[in-house]
């Protein structure tokens, strides 16, 4: 279910006044209430149509989470075919080490894309790389 802040909040304000009034549970009601509404939405597993600025919306689509998992079964294919491919009766230890450098690169490369779509479009410029003394 998709809402707005708006119209969440008016779902958490009736939650409130019912379990205070219907149920006669005045601590969950006053638990729900301080409750924040991104936490309520996501314990309600309801995707906030219009989130604050810097929230996160925890929620994910289930397209989100498919395009997730056939990024990540690439990744463990890559290292799959790598480790395989070197895995022979005749491998070297040089062979295993150019398998496992480039599943190691594999992997680095995903955590990378990872970490730059979390950070978001100021840390991409820079603006923020106060870490980087590189």
């Amino acid at each position: 279910m998709q809402l707005t802040r708006e119209q969440l909040q008016g779902r958490k304000e009736k939650a409130v006044r019912f379990v205070a009034g219907v149920l006669g549970d005045p601590d969950r009601a006053a638990e729900i209430e301080e409750e924040s509404l991104e936490d309520y939405a996501a314990r309600r597993r309801i995707t906030l149509l219009n989130p604050e600025k810097g929230a996160t919306n925890m929620v994910q689509t289930k397209a989100e989470i498919e395009t997730e998992n056939q990024e990540l079964r690439a990744v463990i294919g890559k290292a799959h075919e790598a480790l395989s491919d070197a895995y022979t009766p005749d491998a070297t230890r040089g062979t295993f080490a150019r398998a496992i450098g480039e599943v190691i690169e594999n992997l680095e490369d995903y955590i990378e894309e990872e970490d730059e779509e979390e950070e978001g479009p100021e840390d991409e410029k820079g603006e923020d790389d106060e870490d980087d003394e590189d």
